[in-house]
């Protein structure tokens, strides 16, 4: 994270991350099953694609005031985020489709 302290709520569905670390996102994403990341976008690919990133946060309810406010608090500096989901364990999400 960066130097700048950032202030959030209490909230049992948050957990911050302290480590500085870089990881692609998908190595980020098999780290966590069933939990959702928030990224700090640090290198992106020539069509703009994230490739490099740090962890900020996990949250299992990201529409929590909490990660909701933390988020917006990386919006409003101007740091590029990335909002992203885990793997999912068993059974994992499918759709369904049926044409009559």
């Amino acid at each position: 994270m960066s130097s700048q302290q950032i202030q959030v709520r209490q909230d049992p569905t948050l957990a911050l991350y302290a480590g500085h670390e870089e990881r692609t996102p998908h190595e980020w994403e098999e780290q966590f099953v069933d939990t959702w990341l928030l990224l700090e976008v640090t290198a992106e690919d020539e069509a703009g694609e994230p490739v490099c990133a740090r962890l900020i946060a996990t949250t299992t309810d990201p529409m929590t005031d909490a990660f909701q406010q933390l988020w917006r608090s990386y919006a409003d500096r101007s740091v590029l985020t990335l909002f992203t989901h885990s793997k999912y364990s068993a059974p994992h999400p499918y759709v369904v489709a049926h044409a009559t």
